[in-house]
């Protein structure tokens, strides 16, 4: 978690990222839906466009 502000990888949140870090330990923060269509809204725009940039 950068600068261990509670923002999460990119600034979205805190449970988003791989689970890699030493922020995971401990702290378990659940998602609302809304949340969650969110976080994965934004992963899929961003698969959307590296397959775009493949093809």
């Amino acid at each position: 978690m950068p600068n261990f502000d509670g923002t999460g990888p990119q600034g979205r949140g805190p449970r988003t990222g791989r689970g890699g870090g030493r922020c995971v330990q401990g702290n378990t923060v659940s998602l609302s839906k809304e949340e969650q269509v969110k976080v994965l809204n934004s992963e899929k725009a961003k698969i959307e466009a590296k397959l775009k940039d493949l093809q």
